[in-house]
């Protein structure tokens, strides 16, 4: 733990000099490798966000012909200014239920989810809303993706990151794939195992980005590279 500290923020340690982060890092990796921890992640540009919203009207008149999309709607400050709490709604009902149900299947357990407190009542309230969406889901996706049936389960408690460690964690592995979504110097490759993939792309081999001009892209995590672009 760095000294007078009470938890590891990496944003911080991101700022101290190379020999001191490296010691850091290689301390923290070398604990990841050992838990039986699983992680997940997609990173989305938020330039690209307001793009894909463009990308998706053009997608939409091409394919399926009508009045030509009004290209500035997207981009308007009063549409730009819901876009934070739509991103935030978005994550319960995206690919974070199967994600969720592969673990407890795998576990043949239930459990419960802890989020970093948050200091905005409205995020708060948009966080427990997409957590309940997604356990609306979850019989759903259970049956249709692995012939289960089944009712789940799970509370979700906002706790203060510095009793939590399985937060720093967290924290790790969202700082080190957005770097690598910016084109930054970064340490997935030092999570290849701890990755359980994303839910639309093999099973353990890909994380997901979106990048600033709205495209969906893979990282693949066992060749090191960008291989496949999701076509709209």
């Amino acid at each position: 733990m760095p000294a007078g500290n009470e938890e590891i923020k990496f944003s911080r340690v991101d700022r101290y000099d190379k020999k001191r982060r490296t010691q850091i890092y290689n301390a923290v990796l070398s604990v990841l490798g050992k838990a039986p921890v699983k992680l997940f992640a997609s990173a989305v540009h938020k330039d690209g966000f307001i793009n894909e919203k463009v990308r998706s009207n053009v997608a939409w008149y091409h394919f399926h012909g009508g009045v030509p999309p009004d290209l500035t709607e997207p981009l308007a400050p009063e549409r730009i200014a819901q876009y934070p709490k739509e991103m935030l709604r978005s994550w319960g009902a995206s690919s974070l239920p199967n994600i969720m149900l592969n673990v407890l299947l795998e576990k043949q357990s239930s459990g419960k989810v802890f989020y970093d407190k948050v200091q905005w009542d409205w995020k708060a309230d948009l966080l427990k809303d997409g957590f309940r969406e997604s356990l609306a889901l979850l019989p759903r996706v259970a049956e249709v993706f692995y012939d289960v049936h089944c009712d789940v389960t799970l509370p979700l408690e906002f706790v203060d990151s510095k009793s939590e460690p399985l937060i720093w964690l967290s924290e790790l592995a969202a700082r080190e794939v957005n770097k690598l979504l910016l084109g930054e110097e970064h340490r997935v490759d030092s999570m290849t195992s701890q990755f359980s993939g994303t839910a639309t792309s093999p099973q353990g081999h890909f994380v997901s980005l979106v990048d600033k001009h709205g495209r969906f892209t893979f990282y693949n995590l066992e060749t090191k590279r960008i291989e496949h672009i999701l076509q709209d």
